[in-house]
């Protein structure tokens, strides 16, 4: 369950058969240094991506805060003349 949510996230596993094949030290080392900046370029991909994500999220969210405060905004200027009209009536 953990390789797929770090996958997700952008990290790059190095599998077993990467390290462990039994292969030469020379050409484990060079898998796992590729694999290591293999990694740090999805890093900063998944990096980038999240930041425009969150970018779009926070323009979406200011649009719906605008749109909130002018329908509050309505309600209390409604109450306010509904409460003006009743204080009219009272008198």
């Amino acid at each position: 369950v953990a390789g797929p949510l770090l996958r997700l996230h952008g990290f790059q596993l190095a599998s077993m058969e990467e390290t462990n094949d039994g292969t030469t030290g020379e050409r484990r080392a060079s898998a796992v240094s590729t694999t290591s900046s293999t990694s740090n370029m999805v890093t900063l991909t998944a990096t980038r991506d999240k930041a425009e994500r969150l970018h779009r999220q926070s323009l979406l969210l200011d649009t719906v805060a605008k749109r909130v405060e002018s329908t509050l905004q309505r309600g209390v200027t409604r109450m306010e003349s509904s409460t003006t009209r009743l204080s009219r009536v009272l008198e």
